[in-house]
């Protein structure tokens, strides 16, 4: 099941990222002129701009935001490292930045009878309520930020990687700027021809009605996101709270540290809280094999996860010949154990320093 969910949130990830990728390309062409932005509207949003790419959007972001929350669930910690910290508070405030947006571009021909087209939003950012158009710029900001540390934790483990890596990544920082740069450069032309005067159907009497039909529309998906992030929250301390519970866990490593850590933990996760380097290129994410380790007593060990054993197989073929497992995968039972990583935090080998020995004794 976990293998299902993972392969799940990297193809919704992706798709969300392509379209994310596809609408600022969109944007940039207002560096251009306004047709040239419709244009290009038309061309690279053409795929969602029908009945089964919008419904196909949807599910997507549906899928990823409940696989994310099922991510949070799931974790044993909230300390995490840099990466992993922007990437979840980014992933948690892309539903209230974006939702209002969303919504609005989904119900708009519906509700006003008039396509939502780019100088009728933009009039609207620009000239209506500029704090609206501010608010895009966050969108696209956070949007980016987030799709670019999940894009490149995945792209960094592939063998081609390292001949695409100089295309690759000048993109991530031309894209979100050339996207901003077309937005503002669209909306003063907006300013120019409306000459600062406010034209849009949002502020239309008749439509009075609609507009409040939408904002409550809106109103009951940001309540029920936060509702559902809430209820997240508290289940996951609960589990943790019961999955803390019992004897303690003792690690010793081969560096010398030895430390005492609650039960429910994966190895990785007892060594990042402890600040003990260990190596781990995909983030804790089982996909890469960086973070294996070789522990002395084996056979006390829970078994192997699908996974894990398929990233071992992968890896490392002779992993059961010298009991290795995955430090990100590994959740220890109550005991005491000595470990030694494969590979140190600068991913070179670790065969050269010694396991250190340790003294048996009751957990405390």
């Amino acid at each position: 099941m976990h293998a299902i969910t993972r392969k799940l949130r990297i193809v919704t990830g992706l798709y969300l990222f392509l379209f994310a990728a596809c609408h600022l390309l969109t944007l940039s062409f207002g560096l251009g002129s306004l047709g040239d932005l419709e244009k290009a509207h038309r061309i690279l949003m053409g795929p969602w701009q029908n009945p089964i790419g919008a419904n196909s959007l949807g599910l997507a972001l549906l899928l990823h935001m409940l696989l994310g929350l099922l991510a949070l669930y799931k974790r044993n910690t909230l300390t995490m490292r840099s990466a992993d910290t922007i990437q979840f508070l980014s992933a948690f405030l892309i539903v209230p930045l974006l939702a209002p947006h969303a919504i609005t571009m989904g119900q708009f021909e519906q509700l006003f009878d008039a396509p939502p087209t780019f100088p009728v939003m933009l009039d609207f950012f620009w000239t209506t309520m500029p704090t609206a158009g501010f608010k895009q710029v966050l969108i696209v900001i956070v949007v980016w930020i987030h799709g670019s540390i999940g894009l490149l934790t995945w792209l960094r483990l592939r063998d081609s990687w390292p001949r695409w890596a100089p295309i690759i990544n000048p993109l991530f920082v031309a894209i979100p700027i050339l996207a901003l740069l077309g937005f503002v450069d669209a909306g003063n032309r907006i300013i120019e021809i409306s000459g600062g005067t406010t034209r849009s159907v949002f502020m239309i009497p008749s439509n009075a009605s609609a507009i409040r039909g939408l904002i409550e529309i809106i109103n009951i998906t940001l309540y029920s996101y936060y509702g559902l992030l809430a209820f997240t929250l508290i289940a996951r301390q609960i589990r943790v709270y019961r999955a803390s519970r019992g004897e303690s866990v003792i690690v010793s490593f081969n560096t010398g540290e030895r430390v005492t850590a609650r039960p429910g933990l994966n190895l990785l996760e007892v060594a990042n809280l402890h600040g003990i380097p260990h190596p781990n290129q995909c983030r804790g994410r089982g996909r890469c094999g960086t973070c294996r380790v070789r522990i002395n007593n084996n056979d006390a060990l829970p078994a192997l996860s699908t996974v894990e054993l398929d990233t071992l197989d992968r890896v490392s073929p002779d992993h059961a010949v010298y009991g290795e497992r995955l430090a990100c995968q590994l959740e220890l039972p109550p005991g005491t154990y000595a470990i030694k990583p494969v590979l140190l935090a600068d991913l070179s080998e670790a065969d050269a320093v010694e396991s250190t020995e340790i003294e048996r004794g009751p957990a405390t």
